[in-house]
């Protein structure tokens, strides 16, 4: 250790030095991302309830559009926000504006009955706040997700990240379980299934006063970590002349700062086509699983508890993920975002296998559903923290606007491609197996995008090592 960072060393706060602070950290952390989980698991299966109330199956396309189209103007404001305010302000806010949502939709669909309501009968003012709810949902997910991992990436450092990532992951898992648990055996209890919106606003609310305290508990290691690195090359040089929202109002007015970041980065642009890739495969995959669950499925309460069942299987199969599969990336690759490879063959695999043979309906809501688990149980888990681990060493620019809009735009950009896709396609052809083909030929290409992802994010670690001996704390708590 040089003299200069054994003098920046002494000047950190005792208890940043000690690490006292950082079980709290974590525990917060664990909690905060505990509830924001738990709270969309009780939308989650009402979302397509709804859904397939108002709609055929065939039209899902015409939704994901729609959440596509509506996810551009808000990234252009998310940014615009995230450029000009401390995020101890915007975090908290965004978080409140996204729960007072929730009681709102209740209201606003109470009047639509699920076990009576048909595509023929559903009234264009119920289509309509269908279709809204839809939107938001999506949204929920993506943003409150996005925003959270930014701020967490904002306090902890790249050591913290390794040892402490995967444990506050757990708290995600453990509210997926818990919020799809209570969402299979309440659906058949609860009449109006639209209280179950009461729940998910008293799950997600706290969400607001944690984001608060995290703010308040940051003891300023991510700052220090930048500032040694900046004393010794020009890394980072992005985080030295980052926006003054750290310390001031910035005057940067730039709508677009999420693309311009993210295509002035190649790890960025690789980490947005992987982004696109996973959805469109996903959004191919959802359009055979309802395809099929409208044809075998039961309406009404029976859908919700098959959605519910889907949901509580995929959570459950994520601890095993987490426990496993995200330790043995984290511990053994080089570059760990290369075991999102794993994915890209469990989607692969039952496509090759679907198409080159004849089987029955039955059979085919089956092998999707299965692997629907499979692959949504290991992104919620070990796809999730390898996603992460790629911006804890990137600038502060990377960490936000970036991040942001490969998580929310690139994300629904995906899903609304397939969905035009789909959308002529089932018009001119039809159900069938052309589905597989476009999956199998996404997955070939998101194979190759991992593996360049991975030599990618090799060069910024290199990068980072040669002029960053060590961490500024080697042990935090």
């Amino acid at each position: 250790m040089t003299k200069e960072d054994e003098q920046m060393e002494q000047e950190l706060p005792k208890t940043v030095q000690t690490g006292k602070n950082t079980l709290w950290l974590v525990a917060t952390g664990f909690f905060y991302f505990f509830l924001i989980i738990g709270s969309y698991y009780f939308m989650r299966p009402l979302r397509s309830t709804y859904f397939l109330c108002v709609s055929e199956s065939k039209n899902l396309s015409l939704f994901n559009i729609a959440t596509m189209l509506s996810l551009i103007p808000l990234n252009a404001i998310y940014s615009f926000i995230a450029k000009r305010f401390k995020r101890e302000y915007f975090v908290p806010l965004i978080t409140l504006a996204i729960s007072l949502c929730i009681p709102a939709f209740k209201f606003s669909l109470g009047s639509l009955n699920i076990e009576s309501c048909t595509p023929a009968s559903a009234t264009s003012l119920q289509f309509f706040l269908s279709l809204l709810f839809y939107i938001y949902v999506s949204i929920f997910s993506v943003l409150n997700i996005s925003i959270f991992w930014s701020l967490l990436h904002d306090i902890f450092t790249l050591e913290m990240s390794k040892k402490y990532y995967a444990l506050i992951g757990y708290g995600g898992l453990l509210g997926g379980i818990a919020g799809s648990y209570a969402m299979k055996n309440l659906s058949g209890i609860i009449t109006d299934s639209s209280n179950l919106l009461y729940i998910a606003f008293l799950c997600h609310l706290p969400t607001v006063f944690l984001a608060i305290l995290l703010n308040k508990m940051d003891p300023g290691l991510r700052e220090q970590e930048v500032a040694r690195i900046e004393k010794k090359s020009e890394f980072d040089k992005a985080d030295k002349e980052k926006p003054e929202n750290e310390t001031d109002s910035s005057k940067t007015k730039d709508f677009m700062s999420g693309l311009i970041t993210v295509i002035s980065t190649p790890l960025l642009i690789l980490m947005a086509l992987e982004m696109f890739t996973y959805t469109a495969s996903s959004s191919l995959y959802g359009q055979q699983f309802n395809s099929l669950v409208e044809k075998l499925v039961e309406r009404g309460p029976k859908r919700t508890e098959f959605f519910a069942t889907i949901e509580f299987w995929t959570n459950l199969l994520s601890l095993v993920s987490q426990g496993l599969l995200t330790w043995l990336c984290m511990r053994f690759l080089s570059a760990p975002v290369t075991g999102l490879m794993v994915m890209s063959i469990i989607q692969l695999v039952p496509s090759v296998f679907i198409l080159l043979t004849s089987m029955t309906p039955g059979s085919v809501l089956t092998t999707v559903s299965y692997t629907m688990i499979a692959v949504r149980a290991i992104e919620f888990s070990t796809g999730r923290i390898l996603r992460e681990s790629i911006y804890v060493p990137l600038p502060y620019d990377a960490r936000y606007q970036g991040k942001n809009f490969i998580d929310t735009v690139m994300f629904r950009v995906g899903s609304g491609v397939s969905a035009l896709l789909l959308f002529a396609a089932m018009r001119y052809f039809g159900y069938g197996k052309w589905i597989n083909i476009c999956i199998i030929l996404i997955m070939l290409a998101q194979l190759y995008i991992l593996f360049a992802a991975g030599r990618e994010y090799l060069k910024h670690l290199k990068n980072s090592r040669q002029t960053h001996k060590g961490e500024i704390i080697d042990d935090i708590g």
